[in-house]
């Protein structure tokens, strides 16, 4: 027997090339079948469709008629010499019939689905053609063929992402399969896979947005802010007064917050105990909302004093 092999492995499958001599003893004509197979894809897991391609050569000195083409496989019960027992090309049967010339090639496409119980591992099967003068016709052993035995299983991937089902915490998701911390959250989804009380972050700051997790972003939609530590619903990176939730605001930056300031704009007044307009600091009569100024620094206020500009004079009665 003749056999010649290329294998070529890929990541979700490998394409595997054999050929095999398949000698057509009972054939008048001296020569042989040359049967060429390869699958699509090799291992296959279980509940995969899966394509075989053979390529049959007719090496003889005259035209084969072929009426049936199909393999069986080691989890198909019943017996292998009957074809009632195979995947079939279902172009090549029944009614339907192939002629192969001398030298002429045919292809055939089989395909079927392994069984979701096919056990893991490599699995035996064999070629079966029917042919014309013959009979049925398999590659075992007892008819100088051969039982094949590379075709391998592994375990079911049903949602495609190349992990085993077993292995796959999210089996029926082809876009996950981890989730390390264990909230439920796949870990390509999860912006905090090892912190299994957070999983989202909108607005991307680095702090989750579960306010019951763990550093909880108070502000979810603002990627300045993040927390807010005197609740007063402005966040601590735009809060002067982080510690007092009755400020967070300076606008004129003299210490003092606007809420407080009565002169907010002014970073040289903060007070104006007689509430007159002017600031204690400039107001010479703080404690007197009628007078702010002595220009005279004569004790007098500037609105009481009949001279403003005359220490020496506070009062003309006539």
């Amino acid at each position: 027997m003749k056999k010649c092999m290329k294998i070529g492995i890929g990541m979700l499958f490998a394409f595997m090339l054999t050929c095999v001599v398949v000698p057509m003893n009972a054939v008048a004509g001296t020569g042989n079948l040359t049967v060429t197979y390869s699958f699509y894809s090799n291992p296959a897991r279980q509940d995969e469709t899966v394509t075989l391609i053979l390529t049959i050569r007719n090496d003889r000195s005259q035209e084969v008629r072929m009426n049936f083409i199909g393999i069986h496989l080691d989890w198909l019960e019943g017996n292998p010499s009957e074809i009632n027992y195979y995947y079939r090309d279902q172009s090549v049967s029944g009614s339907n019939k192939k002629y192969l010339g001398v030298g002429e090639e045919y292809t055939s496409y089989i395909y079927f689905t392994v069984p979701v119980d096919a056990s893991i591992g490599y699995h035996n099967w064999n070629i079966l053609i029917d042919y014309e003068e013959g009979g049925i016709y398999w590659s075992d052993e007892e008819f100088n063929g051969e039982t094949l035995s590379n075709f391998q299983v592994l375990e079911r991937d049903r949602d495609g992402d190349s992990v085993a089902d077993s292995e796959d915490a999210f089996p029926d998701d082809p876009y996950e399969w981890s989730d390390y911390d264990g909230d439920g959250v796949g870990d390509n989804s999860d912006a905090f896979p090892y912190e299994s009380t957070q999983w989202a972050d909108r607005d991307g700051d680095g702090y989750g947005d579960n306010s019951n997790g763990v550093e909880p972003d108070a502000f979810p939609d603002d990627p300045y802010e993040w927390k807010d530590t005197d609740g007063d619903g402005v966040g601590d990176n735009s809060d002067v007064f982080m510690y007092d939730p009755s400020e967070y605001k300076d606008t004129d930056g003299d210490g003092v917050g606007d809420n407080s300031d009565d002169f907010p704009n002014d970073s040289s007044e903060t007070t104006d105990t007689d509430g007159d307009g002017h600031g204690d600091n400039a107001d010479v009569f703080p404690n007197d909302s009628s007078e702010w100024k002595d220009s005279d620094s004569d004790g007098v206020g500037d609105n009481s004093d009949a001279f403003p500009n005359d220490s020496s004079e506070t009062i003309d009665t006539d």
